[in-house]
């Protein structure tokens, strides 16, 4: 099931090129962020989130879970609002590269957390080695 990792990198892809475009008119990371933020979260609830007992659910819901996700939401726009702040000060695709150099931070932080479920191959390890050297030959 390749198909949804295929359309996230091109809503990724789409949406930091539009970020770079919209920095040029309006140099605010953090409010766009936000209202970034807002739009992807009225646009789950609209296209997949059953409104009936949706609150209900949550209130429900594992804490743990909860917070684990509010954690997670909370980085990922820290980290977009950076990489738009970026964008204000370098060209957006150099810092789309250097943001995307992920393998550096999830592969040790993945062993860490999530221990037996994550398998750090020498090809995962050769592949992290690769990121890093594409991003480093591109800002160098």
């Amino acid at each position: 099931l390749l198909a949804p990792a295929i359309v996230a990198t091109a809503s990724y892809g789409l949406g930091n090129v539009l970020r770079g475009a919209a920095v040029a008119d309006w140099t605010e990371p953090i409010a766009g962020g936000l209202l970034g933020a807002i739009a992807g979260t009225l646009a789950y609830l609209v296209f997949h989130v059953s409104p009936r007992g949706f609150v209900e659910r949550v209130r429900r819901a594992d804490r743990r879970g909860i917070a684990w996700w509010t954690l997670t939401g909370g980085l990922t726009i820290g980290g977009q609002m950076s990489v738009i702040g970026s964008a204000a000060h370098i060209d957006v695709a150099v810092a789309v590269a250097i943001s995307s150099a992920l393998p550096m931070v999830v592969i040790p932080v993945s062993v860490v957390l999530l221990r037996i479920r994550e398998g750090v191959t020498v090809v995962t390890a050769l592949g992290a080695l690769l990121i890093t050297g594409g991003v480093a030959w591109l800002v160098a």
